[in-house]
């Protein structure tokens, strides 16, 4: 029959995970709770290994962080000065949008763009501005589902209800909020 043995280190944490027919001389065979070990810390006071919930939560969060990163790499190319320009082209598009006497001089971005594309620097600023909108509202949706289901898997109890709340659909987050224009 094999055994699961948890090697404590001189804190009490668990510094490593055996599997064995027999005990090795440095582990203490305990009652190991459930499937998952490692997210379990020895309780001095009764003995026995209980389940480490800030272990659990710090594993939660960060698999929620890697996963709202890769939702957003989905949607983006990552060109040298990709987001200055564009935040730049945005701020212009916001400002000419809302001159009452603009002057081309004052949007180099759009002016040269506009020029290139064929378009009014007008038509190109509320495309651009319509954009930046789509892209604000998809992030604000991905950032407020990622900082909910953190506090979720704080406030969850046991690895099974965590990682339930861990489980963000980013793809339907990014399709509520609207698919950018471009």
């Amino acid at each position: 029959m094999t055994i699961k043995y948890l090697v404590l280190d001189s804190n009490g944490e668990i510094a490593e995970i055996l599997e064995s027919d027999t005990a090795p001389g440095s582990a203490i065979e305990r009652d190991v709770p459930g499937d998952y070990p490692e997210f379990s810390a020895w309780d001095a006071q009764t003995a026995q290994f209980a389940p480490h919930t800030a272990r659990m939560d710090a594993h939660f969060h960060t698999v929620i962080d890697e996963e709202f990163s890769a939702a957003i790499r989905s949607l983006i190319s990552d060109l040298p000065g990709q987001s200055r320009r564009y935040a730049n082209k945005y701020a212009e598009a916001q400002a000419l949008i809302a001159a009452s006497v603009p002057v081309l001089k004052d949007y180099p971005m759009l002016d040269a763009e506009a020029l290139a594309s064929g378009m009014t620097p007008i038509e190109l600023a509320l495309e651009v501005k319509a954009i930046g909108d789509s892209w604000s509202r998809i992030e604000i949706a991905l950032e407020a589902s990622r900082m909910a289901a953190k506090r979720a898997v704080s406030a969850a109890s046991g690895f099974n209800a965590k990682a339930t709340e861990a489980a963000v659909d980013w793809a339907a987050v990014i399709q509520g909020a609207g698919t950018p224009l471009s």
